[in-house]
């Protein structure tokens, strides 16, 4: 049985709380919340109240992994900051001592 987009959206979430993302399970459960926001979007039964509910639950937690994704991306410039700094003292080092 596949997901609902509620049930999409919640292991999105629970993905993002997590320690360490596994990028590869996230991707899938994109390309699954995809799908499900076609189905939303073609259902005529469902009303444009709730369409709009559902899809601003899908911005939140879009929202939600961009906040998520720049922090990361933080993280990772300022180690690479630190680790040319680092590099340059050893260099500095080495060069004085040898």
């Amino acid at each position: 049985m596949s997901e609902s987009l509620d049930q999409l959206l919640a292991l999105i979430k629970d993905e993002l709380d997590t320690e360490q993302m596994d990028q590869a399970h996230v991707e899938r459960l994109f390309l699954k919340l995809r799908k499900r926001i076609d189905e939303v979007l073609s259902d005529n039964e469902s009303t444009s109240e709730d369409k709009g509910k559902k899809l601003s639950a899908v911005s939140d937690v879009l929202s939600r992994y961009e906040k998520e994704a720049n922090q990361q991306k933080a993280i990772i410039q300022d180690g690479l900051k630190k680790l040319t700094k680092g590099r340059r003292s050893l260099k500095e080092y080495q060069d004085n001592t040898g």
